[in-house]
């Protein structure tokens, strides 16, 4: 759409909702421009996407560093910073050897450094055989959780899944690990 001579792009769900409009820096509120102005800098801001997920808004920045490589990061209504992509060489040591360890023989295709509370962990994208896979691993290499498929799971699993969604379609299901236990 053009107003006032400026194009902005929409992006519509199948029933016309808006889930995301590009967006002016001078637009926001403060403190998330204040936050996206810090993460951008010594790079080029390339644009922002203002996303509508649940209720809430958030930001999604794209900017170049010094050396032309593209990166995003995402800020909240309040200015705060939820996530940022990063490269694998960006990870600590031991965070790639478990990432490498969990990606197998399938390509990394995102890591996204998230701020969750007091909690900040990577979330790491893989596409083996054209299937994508989502797993979590803490700063300190611990693998914190990984998306599995219901016929992966334990037959006692699967039926207590089972009985609990009926005929609900199953969008993801997530193994996590906390300590010695398993769970789904």
């Amino acid at each position: 759409a053009t107003k006032g001579g400026r194009t902005t792009g929409y992006t519509l769900s199948d029933q016309g909702v808006v889930q995301s409009m590009e967006v002016e820096l001078s637009s926001l509120p403060f403190p998330v421009q204040k936050t996206i102005q810090a993460q951008s800098a010594p790079g080029t801001l390339d644009g922002i996407d203002k996303n509508f997920e649940d209720g809430k808004a958030s930001y999604e920045a794209t900017w170049k560093s010094k050396d032309g490589a593209e990166h995003t990061f995402t800020v909240a209504e309040d200015g705060k910073l939820e996530n940022i992509q990063m490269t694998l060489e960006e990870t600590s040591p031991v965070a790639q050897a478990t990432i490498k360890k969990e990606a197998r023989a399938g390509k990394i295709e995102e890591i996204a450094k998230t701020f969750d509370g007091p909690d900040t962990f990577l979330e790491i994208t893989v596409n083996r055989a054209g299937v994508e896979r989502t797993f979590d691993v803490a700063e300190s290499g611990t693998l914190q959780s990984r998306q599995v498929f219901m016929t992966e799971i334990p037959a006692p699993a699967q039926a207590t899944i089972q009985q609990y969604i009926g005929t609900a379609t199953i969008v993801e299901i997530d193994q996590v690990f906390d300590g010695k236990k398993n769970a789904f």
